[in-house]
């Protein structure tokens, strides 16, 4: 960061950026910042510092997901092009690539074309269904499959094992999913009563909004229990208040 650069905390990000992205929470911010999207600068005290540059990638993130539907994988990809130098107008143009995103997360795979797909091992596929984190099915002619809707997970179980965390840990969540399942039906079977059937498209868009929050909002509380235990195990200096970092 050059000197004498404006920078800004966290909350006056989500405050600048508030009046396009109303949904921007504090929490938001850190979650993108996870999952390497954005990268504030730290200060001694351990103070996130954004400066314009890093508002402006933080904006379009917020835009690519709200106005592309890109999934975050997909916007890593678009960033790294950015990166590279290309036009970001172009960048957001392609609606092919959520077409084709789509059209991967809709149907089931043979599982030997998953590393031409998404450049994943099928022995990695293989270690997610051996610890039920998925199951691969068999097509009437014996191919094995996998289901589309596992792509973001196998994704996901797969750049975490770069961080050395091993299929076979991520079985609580698992647990927690099954545990979350009920409470989720009780709301959702709420919105197909009050509207009707799964088949009238304005039902399914209503379904997936509410369900789409449910999940933001519980990997808000997951994210924020996760964060206060890590600073507690590590004794992470609390000289500031959470809202500022």
């Amino acid at each position: 960061m050059a000197a004498g650069e404006t920078t800004y905390t966290i909350g006056k990000v989500v405050k600048m950026l508030s009046a396009s992205f109303p949904d921007l929470t504090v929490s938001k911010v850190r979650y993108l910042e996870s999952e390497g999207l954005v990268s504030p600068t730290r200060t001694k005290s351990g103070y996130r510092t954004y400066s314009d540059r890093d508002v402006k990638r933080l904006e379009t993130v917020l835009r690519l997901q709200s106005s592309c539907f890109y999934p975050l994988a997909v916007i890593r990809e678009k960033l790294n092009a950015l990166d590279a130098g290309e036009n970001i107008e172009e960048l957001e143009a392609p609606v092919a690539d959520t077409a084709a995103e789509e059209a991967l997360l809709a149907t089931s795979h043979v599982l030997e074309d998953v590393p031409s797909l998404i450049n994943v091992p099928v022995a990695f596929v293989r270690t997610l269904n051996d610890a039920g984190l998925l199951q691969i099915t068999r097509s009437p002619n014996g191919r094995q499959m996998v289901n589309g809707r596992d792509i973001p997970l196998i994704r996901a179980a797969h750049e975490l094992k770069r961080y050395g965390i091993d299929p076979r840990f991520l079985k609580p969540y698992l647990q927690r999913a099954n545990r979350e399942v009920p409470l989720f039906k009780q709301v959702l079977s709420g919105v197909i009563g009050r509207q009707g059937s799964l088949e009238d498209a304005k039902v399914r868009a209503a379904f997936d909004t509410t369900l789409d929050r449910l999940l933001d909002l519980t990997e808000a509380v997951s994210t924020n229990l996760i964060r206060r235990e890590i600073y507690r195990e590590f004794n992470y200096p609390a000289n500031s208040s959470e809202g500022s970092r």
